[in-house]
């Protein structure tokens, strides 16, 4: 974590993907905040109630008391060392990923990134797969998408 942030990572997507993240994390003593733009999750979630098969309640009640908190604000990535979006990319009707997700969680992050923090996207479709296949990907956030923001992929932010 570094000096000024108060939280070490911000999971943005709270489903089967970054849920299981967020609580890896928090096991692992990381200070996580989950930010979903869905309201019901986010009090679900603080509720100590798991909307993904994969995760029983009683993990993210174990979540909650390692400091987990979930919420709907992008705000909180300015408080943050790291952010991974892990948002639904589901394929359109031409195999290719619906990416609306992405951009809009991107310009969450371009709003709010504070220079030394980190991001990176972690997806479950692939625009390299066919159709009926999927691939799991961790990439770095798309080249040009925070360009217009403030700087471009790969630099440090200033």
């Amino acid at each position: 974590m570094s000096r000024s942030s108060t939280v070490d990572l911000v999971v943005v997507g709270l489903g089967y993907v970054g849920l299981p993240l967020a609580r890896s994390a928090a096991a692992a003593g990381l200070r996580v905040v989950g930010l979903d733009r869905n309201r019901t999750v986010v009090d679900g979630l603080n509720a100590g109630r798991s909307h993904v098969d994969d995760i029983m309640d009683a993990e993210v009640a174990a979540m909650l008391g390692q400091g987990f908190e979930a919420v709907d604000r992008p705000e909180v990535i300015a408080e943050s060392a790291a952010v991974v979006i892990c948002v639904p990319t589901p394929l359109t009707e031409y195999g290719s990923p619906d990416l609306g997700a992405v951009h809009a969680a991107v310009g969450d992050i371009a709003a709010h990134l504070v220079p030394g923090s980190r991001a990176a996207i972690r997806s479950n479709s692939s625009g390299r797969t066919a159709p009926t296949g999927k691939a799991s990907t961790t990439t770095s956030i798309p080249p040009g998408s925070t360009t217009r923001a403030r700087g471009r992929a790969g630099e440090t932010v200033t």
